[in-house]
């Protein structure tokens, strides 16, 4: 009986270089691709033109106002008001994951590629009075209530949405708030053409890791704990990468 015989090995070298610059090419066309579409939702005037309904937050007795902005957009006043809020938020997290580093905190907050969702309240008088509010800023545009800090960028040869900071003054946590800009940043992700929405999280915040996982969120194959699991069980890292792919309508 007669049997085929090998490939040559030199063949078979060629194969699989030819295989390998096949697959560069495809992923250097979807990394082309990807900043495409990151650069065009960059370069969108006003993101919330196509939600007017998710322009404002009525619940629980409020009603506030909900603007885009790019950072060379914000004043220094929005800049220190969103530094010192995450500051008095975050402060003791930072401190044990990676340390709070006040300069690169702000350097970040006002990166050219920094987008801002900032929630005003203007009207309701209960939450613009002091108490645990007390970081709330008072200007021509009323009274800040929250920020989201997020940006478009090219992940693993992927258009996502990255979610940097997500922000609340103390009187307005818990009613609901974060969700609905969440929901809102979801709608933005979507209509941006962008493949799905990321986010570092640290485990000791506990209330925004279980709001990530009721909204859908998934450990990231790049999280530490998924990315190398035994090292993450010697020496943790204190913090997750959490996921929402947009690849589908559900």
């Amino acid at each position: 009986m007669q049997t085929k015989s090998a490939a040559p090995a030199g063949k078979a070298s060629v194969s699989k270089a030819k295989a390998k610059k096949q697959e560069l090419r495809a992923r250097t066309l979807r990394e082309q691709q990807a900043k495409a579409v990151v650069d065009a939702a960059k370069e969108a005037p006003n993101l919330l033109d196509q939600f007017p309904s998710f322009c404002s937050f009525k619940k629980h007795g409020y009603h506030l106002g909900i603007k885009y902005h790019k950072a060379s957009q914000l004043s220094p006043v929005d800049l220190s008001w969103a530094y010192q809020l995450c500051e008095q938020n975050m402060h003791t997290m930072y401190e044990d994951v990676w340390g709070w580093k006040a300069p690169e905190k702000q350097k970040e907050l006002k990166h050219p590629d920094a987008r801002y969702l900032i929630v005003y309240d203007g009207k309701d008088q209960r939450t613009a009075q002091g108490g645990e509010g007390c970081q709330m800023v008072h200007d021509g545009q009323g009274c800040r209530m929250a920020y989201v800090h997020f940006r478009f960028e090219v992940e693993d040869a992927m258009p996502v949405l990255y979610v940097y900071e997500v922000q609340i003054v103390p009187s307005m946590q818990r009613r609901s708030l974060g969700g609905f800009l969440m929901t809102l940043l979801k709608l933005l992700a979507r209509k941006n053409q962008l493949e799905a929405i990321m986010l570092t999280v640290m485990n000791a915040n506990t209330a925004a890791m279980k709001l990530y996982t009721k909204l859908g969120y998934k450990l990231d194959p790049t999280s530490p704990s998924q990315a190398d699991p035994v090292s993450h069980m010697e020496d943790p890292t204190g913090y997750e990468i959490m996921s929402l792919s947009l690849g589908s309508k559900e």
